[in-house]
């Protein structure tokens, strides 16, 4: 049975891979110190790895068919079009938050922008914002994302 686990595994080791050919050629040609990675190849590789696992972290299940789902789900809720018209009575939002008020411009620009920004889901945006909060509130959550290693250099990664 294939999974997005299996996927993001397989892309894991393809990236591997690559890597160690671009370390192994850049090495042969004696370019390794001219690129900063001299020291740094157990890094090098270690992020390729990271980036290949991460790479559809912020996907939907489905792919390109779950992206469509979420689009059409906030369209039929928020009617990103109706927030375009006049007047503001018109408006068809049925998340009351999100609604077009009268007097109320600074926000209804923003209340524009976000019901434009969740009608047009896109995986790889998301999964940008997922790892930058992520990030952001590590300390928040008691989660540590970051992790060190020394290498036999004396080079820390983090």
């Amino acid at each position: 049975m294939r999974t997005r686990l299996t996927h993001s595994m397989e892309v894991q080791q393809v990236g591997r891979y690559i890597a160690k050919e671009i370390l192994s050629r850049l090495k042969e040609l004696k370019l390794l110190e001219t690129y900063g990675l001299d020291e740094l190849t157990g890094p090098f590789e270690s992020i390729v790895e990271m980036s290949c696992l991460m790479h559809d972290i912020g996907n939907p299940p489905f792919g390109h068919f779950g992206e469509a789902a979420i689009n059409d789900w906030f369209r039929q809720r928020l009617y990103p079009e109706d927030a375009e018209s006049q007047p503001l009575t018109d408006d068809r939002c049925s998340v009351a938050a999100l609604r077009l008020r009268d007097g109320e411009e600074p926000l209804n620009a923003l209340r524009r922008k976000i019901r434009q920004d969740l009608c047009h889901f896109e995986g790889n945006a998301q999964g940008i914002r997922l790892v930058h909060t992520l990030m952001r509130d590590e300390s928040h959550l008691g989660a540590g994302w970051r992790y060190f290693k020394i290498y036999p250099s004396g080079v820390v990664a983090w």
